[in-house]
């Protein structure tokens, strides 16, 4: 087993591993981003009972993996899970993804993590004056989720700019670039206008793909990626063109909370 850190204690990276169950959670839970490469396939068993020991798995259906199969192209735009969630406690502390299937490179979909920590020193005071005492409105969250939500309806509303444990943090979700609103939703910044809130978001996402704070990442076949979603986004650059790739996701809570129905499935 080889252990990388780099210089600014954000992202761990684990190559040439052949047991997880032998890593000490405790020694790479103060990373925000952990890349683990094992030489072979993780049962089921050592993924669910790995994940475990960070803290109580957010069952959905009495579940605790949710799996991906996808051949979509679109990018999925910087954001950090349970975003929607009305209750704190609900917001995943950890997101660990195991990777089945893994795709080709050259046909782009680059996994994308950001420092949503550090990126704040990136902002100007007046920005980041502007996102602490500013909410940003979502309309039509996920039509698909919200049954008969249309595209101009008020959904939910966020604070740009959270505290966990007095650490300060930014809480967006990019507009994507897509054409289908399906796979987005309005966003605007209370009190701003449609022009406003695009030209604000323009400038964060200048900052948000800084080299210093943002990163991409080629997933091997069965790696494992763990994020600290309280202090990280992530998202996926598009494809070129279609291609089958495999991966599942657990989410692990801060504190226990009662089970999930499939209508509360936190994005």
């Amino acid at each position: 087993m080889q252990i990388h850190n780099n210089s600014e204690g954000f992202f761990k990276s684990i190559t040439q591993v052949d047991d997880i169950t032998l890593i000490n959670v405790n020694e790479i839970n103060k990373f925000n981003c952990i890349l683990i490469e094992k030489s072979c396939e993780i049962p089921d068993k050592d993924y669910i009972n790995f994940s475990s020991k960070f803290g109580p798995i957010l069952s959905y259906q009495n579940k605790p993996t949710m799996s991906f199969f996808g051949q979509d192209v679109d990018e999925v735009n910087l954001h950090f899970d349970g975003i929607s969630s009305d209750n704190p406690q609900k917001v995943p502390k950890w997101l660990i993804f195991r990777v089945r299937l893994a795709h080709n490179i050259k046909f782009g979909g680059n996994f994308e993590v950001v420092d949503t920590v550090n990126v704040i020193n990136l902002l100007p005071e007046k920005l980041k004056d502007f996102l602490r005492s500013t909410k940003l409105e979502f309309y039509g969250y996920f039509i698909e989720q919200i049954q008969q939500q249309k595209y101009n309806e008020f959904s939910f509303s966020i604070d740009p700019i959270v505290q966990y444990n007095g650490i300060e943090s930014l809480r967006l979700f990019l507009p994507s670039k897509n054409d289908n609103h399906k796979l987005d939703c309005k966003k605007i910044f209370k009190g701003t206008s449609e022009e406003e809130t695009r030209n604000i978001f323009n400038e964060l996402e200048k900052a948000l793909r800084n080299p210093s704070v943002y990163y991409t990442l080629d997933l091997k076949e069965n790696s494992l990626l763990i994020l600290n979603n309280y202090f990280t986004f992530h998202g996926r650059k598009k494809f070129t063109k279609s291609v089958p790739r495999t991966f599942d996701r657990i989410q692990v809570l801060s504190h226990n909370i009662s089970s999930l129905n499939k209508s509360d499935v936190i994005i």
